[in-house]
């Protein structure tokens, strides 16, 4: 007598059962799904930037850049960034919440303001919904006291600047018009050169302290009648580190201030070039006063 079985398929809870007539049974599971192609992966935030200042001149500030960058496929909403530590509050940025999509940087100013001679730690987070938490970068920095070249030793108005020393600097004219002027500056004295009315006139002065470097803090510039184009070049080993041209607006015979945005430059010569374009009619003055270093 042949025996003939029923075979009855059921699938229970995504498993493939079937069923003998004796009551045997047996059971395959099916393959899993593969991840689906292009599946979003969480923003993966990356940071990069020298927070590391250096010496920066107590009273100023000095200013240095850190990347954001989004490395993964998915964006990263950026909440902001904060400070914390003891020196925490020499340290800021106007860095404001932001989203990066995928590929994508921000770039955030840091800044560095010490208020004393001391040595500044403190650590910046970044605040996000990366996936990895909040991201953090150590930060460090010194207030040094300055050394301001006031041209004090200037005792003899309207005498050739030619070559001139204080406080273990020297500042060398690059012509004899650079004279003296003991009863004007900010305060006096000062150096100027004038050019003629209908003339334009460029000359410069470079700043030296021996076989040491320094870094360039500011400048007072002045002109009695006309703009100021400058250009302020720092060398080290005779390579340009930086180099800053602008136009300062007319003064009308005021002292302004040009500050060197990026006070880590450490440079071994200064030099401040000054354009004097006198306007017909008269001569004008152009000069400077003032040159803050620090050493």
């Amino acid at each position: 007598m042949t025996l003939h079985r029923r075979v009855v398929a059921l699938v229970l809870s995504a498993a493939l059962v079937v069923v003998a007539c004796d009551g045997s049974s047996t059971s395959t599971t099916p393959p899993a799904s593969p991840t689906p192609t292009g599946a979003i992966v969480p923003g993966i935030l990356a940071l990069s930037g020298n927070l590391a200042f250096g010496d920066v001149m107590v009273g100023r500030s000095a200013s240095a850049a850190l990347t954001l960058r989004n490395t993964g496929t998915g964006p990263i909403a950026v909440r902001g960034i904060r400070f914390s530590g003891p020196s925490g509050n020499a340290f800021s940025s106007d860095f404001a919440a932001t989203t990066i999509a995928a590929g994508e940087a921000r770039t955030a100013t840091v800044r560095f303001a010490p208020a004393d001679a001391i040595a500044y730690e403190a650590t910046l987070t970044v605040d996000s919904d990366e996936s990895g938490g909040s991201r953090i970068v150590a930060l460090s920095g010194t207030g040094r006291a300055g050394t301001t070249i006031a041209f004090t030793g200037l005792m003899a108005n309207e005498s050739p600047a030619g070559t001139y020393a204080e406080s273990g600097f020297t500042v060398t004219a690059d012509s004899s018009d650079w004279i003296a002027w003991t009863n004007y500056g900010a305060p006096a004295p000062c150096i100027v050169f004038f050019a003629q009315g209908g003339t334009a006139l460029t000359r410069g002065v470079s700043v030296t302290a021996g076989a040491s470097t320094f870094k360039f803090v500011a400048v007072d510039l002045y002109s009695s009648m006309t703009p100021i184009p400058y250009e302020i070049t720092g060398l080290r080993d005779s390579v340009v580190v930086f180099s800053m041209i602008g136009t300062l607006p007319n003064t009308f015979g005021n002292f302004r201030t040009v500050e060197h945005p990026n006070g880590r430059d450490t440079v071994d010569t200064l030099v401040i070039r000054l354009s004097n374009p006198a306007p017909a009619g008269g001569s004008n003055p152009m000069g400077l006063d003032n040159i803050v270093l620090l050493k």
